[in-house]
């Protein structure tokens, strides 16, 4: 559900006001993408947390292939270069790798928390506006108010209309028959 969707939503109004049924069938859908929302939000910070991790232990390992490059022996040149390229490229490797998971769990975190606020802020101002209207569609009509006095409630209640009765044909005088 887009920002858009909620803000084009629109109920079909009944005899006093929205429908009820639907209004809260929509509510129900903006609690649900809420709660999917919020369920992203956390994988992905958990998924942060990880990869802070793993930037810790690779960059534990770097230390030790540096601690063990200087413990090798001076006359080993060719092997200490050959060590030092294979750390530089697991140094490189695996700093590309966490800057490049860090980037897009922060812009996917940046990008669910507007999307929350988006939906907070958008249900709520509906929910608002829409209790509003019924609230105002149930005091315009005299008849509710009526039906809710008699009834000692709140909330209005569906009115009963019975069909007249169709009147009785009079009997025609003599002469027009």
């Amino acid at each position: 559900m887009t920002k858009d969707q909620i803000e084009s939503k629109t109920f079909k109004k009944g005899l006093f006001g929205y429908n009820k049924d639907e209004v809260n069938s929509f509510l129900r859908s903006v609690a649900e993408d809420y709660a999917e929302l919020e369920t992203k939000y956390a994988a992905l910070e958990s998924e942060n947390e990880v990869s802070k991790k793993n930037l810790m232990e690779n960059s534990v390992k770097i230390y030790e292939l540096e601690k063990q490059l200087e413990q090798a022996a001076p006359g080993s040149k060719k092997e200490a270069n050959a060590a030092n390229a294979e750390a530089n490229k697991i140094i490189n490797d695996a700093k590309k790798k966490a800057n490049e998971v860090i980037a897009n769990a922060k812009a996917e975190l940046a990008k669910l928390k507007e999307e929350m606020e988006t939906l907070k802020s958008g249900s709520s101002a509906k929910v608002a506006e829409a209790a509003n209207k019924v609230e105002a569609a149930v005091e315009a009509d005299p008849i509710t108010k009526l039906k809710m006095k008699s009834q000692g409630g709140d909330a209005p209640q569906k009115l009963k209309m019975t069909p007249k009765a169709a009147p009785e044909a009079e009997p025609k005088p003599a002469a027009f028959r």
